[in-house]
């Protein structure tokens, strides 16, 4: 049946959905705004980052236009998980992108970046450890003797 969403159809169109919702917050706009940009109700921009609408191709295009994005940015990660979509999103990783995005200094974009890679080839970095009752992960942190 043509018009037939299977479960990956409707997990590819929720994940453009939130992709959609993460650059227009990325940007600081509301959904009223980046409708008016479209030509859209809010609420058909609520449906389409909730994923409960499919957003056509044209219409997707239109998006990617009114939030400065190359079209494809919207599918990126999906294109190369397809049919695993194993994207997992931490809660702060969007304002640490927004944080990230008002550092113009390129000195100090590249000792951040330098800064993540580190962190992302290291046990601090990575581990998703349980700690004792009691103590938090900074308390855990602080208390850790620096090494190199």
């Amino acid at each position: 049946m043509p018009g037939t969403r299977t479960a990956h159809t409707r997990e590819l169109d929720r994940y453009i959905g939130s992709r959609l919702r993460e650059q227009r917050l990325l940007l600081g706009m509301t959904q009223g705004e980046l409708a008016q940009k479209l030509g859209l109700a809010s609420q058909q921009v609520q449906k389409y980052e909730s994923g409960v609408d499919r957003v056509s191709a044209s219409r997707l295009f239109d998006c990617a236009i009114a939030l400065g994005v190359p079209f494809g940015w919207f599918v990126e990660v999906a294109a190369s998980t397809l049919g695993h979509f194993a994207f997992s999103r931490h809660p702060g990783d969007l304002a640490l992108q927004r944080a990230i995005s008002q550092i113009t200094e390129p000195d100090c974009r590249t000792a951040l970046k330098n800064l993540a890679r580190v962190l992302a080839k290291s046990p601090i970095g990575r581990a998703q450890r349980v700690l004792p009752r009691g103590r938090s992960r900074a308390t855990s942190l602080r208390s850790r003797p620096f090494s190199e």
